[in-house]
């Protein structure tokens, strides 16, 4: 998690110095998805991912006050507006449970399903 955050801090350093200010009807405060928001003090990745954990509060809202999980929660708590992905799966859910491979048990399968379509994690 200490690499992503890292990767996502380094990238909203770089975009926000590009950002102009953006006005709305609604206050930043209340809006989650503004990231214009972001705190005065600037914190290293490590020390934002340690401090969400030991934060009592697991309302929504806390995730104002670390922007860098905020953007990773963002980015991968985001449904994909595509039926692509569920198609991909399936297609590679066929090609794993071959009539050669009829021995696998449901969990071997689901195993086998996660290994294949989660491998580019492992190449990294």
């Amino acid at each position: 998690m200490y690499k992503y955050a890292t990767a996502v801090q380094q990238q909203t350093a770089t975009t926000s110095q590009d950002t102009d200010n953006v006005s709305g009807s609604t206050s930043q405060e209340d809006d989650f998805f503004c990231f214009e928001a972001q705190p005065a003090e600037s914190t290293d990745a490590r020390t934002e991912v340690d401090m969400f954990l030991t934060d009592t509060s697991r309302d929504i809202h806390c995730l104002n006050r670390y922007p860098v999980i905020q953007k990773l929660f963002l980015w991968y708590n985001t449904a994909l507006p595509s039926s692509a992905p569920v198609e991909r799966l399936f297609s590679l859910g066929g090609q794993i449970l071959a009539p050669r491979r009829n021995w696998l048990t449901p969990a071997h399968f689901k195993h086998q399903l996660l290994l294949h379509a989660n491998k580019w994690v492992f190449r990294q």
